[in-house]
């Protein structure tokens, strides 16, 4: 009737499937600005208020997923968050086992003959490693992350994201790339110490263990390049030979500039 006011809280889904919308300050969940436009004018809602769609799914960049763990999922695959993480992760896992193979050639060039020394150094090694990995990725990825919301906004009109959930899964998706950059040289670095480990418990001499840990990581290194390979559809012998021959380079330098 007239002089009555719009309905502000809900529209009845029929055969066109009109969502419920209601004001909810602060929060969003659509992001496709012709939509977000639509919801408004048949909403009766002034310009600039935000809405959310109550329908149990959501539209995030044209892609509809369900409203649960699937949409994480989905938007981890959509932020191509997969690739960069197993890019860090062989990156860094590359990264710790030369770091620790360094430790046990440069400790066996002196002679070092107490097994605790070298798991130590290693171990402080890839812990710093690790820490400095997983602090300098969380920074960055999250401003990358900052400066995407901030295109989306102009890009919409100036609509606030800020905790919105695309803002959400996406500092989560940072966290999880973190985690995993850090993580990588602290497990690349247990198969070449753990020989040194059970010869501080006694189980062979400190000679079998530097026998033991050159050759482990050595290998170590070659299967992260046939991960590559296997990641790239690449030659698996060429990457494994490549990766392999970086620990066999290291070594020869080492022995070359004498050092101890």
């Amino acid at each position: 009737m007239e002089g009555e006011e719009p309905p502000q809280a809900k529209y009845s889904s029929g055969a066109s499937k009109v969502p419920r919308v209601t004001r909810v300050p602060r929060q969003i969940t659509v992001y496709r600005k012709g939509a977000l436009g639509t919801l408004r004018k048949k909403a009766g809602l002034e310009r600039g208020v935000k809405a959310r769609i109550e329908t149990g799914v959501h539209t995030v960049f044209g892609y509809t997923v369900a409203r649960d763990l699937r949409f994480i999922k989905s938007y981890l695959e959509i932020a191509g968050v997969k690739e960069i993480a197993r890019r860090y992760f062989v990156i860094n896992a590359f990264d710790g086992v030369l770091t620790i193979l360094g430790v046990i050639l440069g400790s066996y060039a002196i002679s070092v003959k107490n097994p605790s020394i070298i798991v130590s150094a290693g171990l402080g090694g890839c812990i710093a490693m690790g820490l400095s990995g997983f602090v300098g990725t969380l920074l960055a990825e999250q401003a990358e992350q900052q400066q995407r919301i901030r295109t989306l906004e102009i890009a919409m009109g100036g609509v606030d994201l800020s905790n919105s959930l695309v803002d959400k899964v996406g500092t989560y998706a940072s966290v999880v790339v973190a985690l995993i950059d850090g993580t990588a040289p602290m497990i690349a670095s247990i198969p070449p110490i753990l020989p040194f480990y059970m010869s501080m418990r006694g189980g062979f001499s400190i000679a079998k263990a530097y026998l033991t840990s050159i050759p482990a990581a050595i290998s170590e290194l070659i299967m992260l390049g046939i991960l590559l390979g296997h990641v790239s559809r690449g030659s698996k012998v060429k990457y494994g030979l490549i990766t392999g021959g970086a620990g066999v380079l290291l070594s020869a330098l080492l022995l070359l500039l004498g050092v101890g």
